[in-house]
């Protein structure tokens, strides 16, 4: 697990084409995120080089955002996804971070499975949030303990 570089920006936009035909972000998109200060980007690479997975949150005042969680679809229920999640809770405690929210797709069990199993909880649903296909997400959530200095 690493920063994402720009070098890795082909491969995090290919997968997410591939995990999220709708919702895929551009290249400029996932570019921007790069040079954001409060963006967290970092990916899930292989030790002989090779992007499986990334994760995209935004780290505001005390809240974290998560926007996007993939991993290539061989290398699902592997737990590269909960590596991801580890590194950005992790810094997200660090930097005084109280609570993780996020969306998921009504339909994505296995994702709404993971983030519950993760500590996180439904708060409620946006209808219609998703459009293609149109769909409900579900809004979770997870309070962290940040380490004390």
């Amino acid at each position: 697990m690493r920063r994402a570089r720009m070098e890795d920006l082909e491969a995090a936009h290919k997968m997410g084409i591939e995990c999220f035909p709708a919702e895929s972000w551009t290249l400029e998109g996932l570019a921007a995120e790069l040079e954001r200060e409060f963006a967290q980007f970092d990916v899930a690479e292989l030790e002989g080089g090779g992007i499986i997975g990334y994760i995209i949150a935004w780290c505001v005042t005390d809240e974290v955002h998560l926007l996007q969680v993939a991993t290539t679809p061989e290398w699902r229920r592997r737990g590269v996804a909960n590596c991801l999640l580890d590194k950005v809770i992790e810094s997200s405690k660090a930097s005084g971070a109280r609570v993780v929210f996020l969306e998921v797709r009504a339909s994505n069990e296995a994702a709404q499975a993971l983030y519950r199993a993760r500590g996180f909880s439904m708060l409620g649903v946006r209808r219609g949030y998703y459009e293609q296909p149109r769909e409900d997400a579900v809004v979770m959530a997870s309070t962290l303990c940040p380490q004390s200095a």
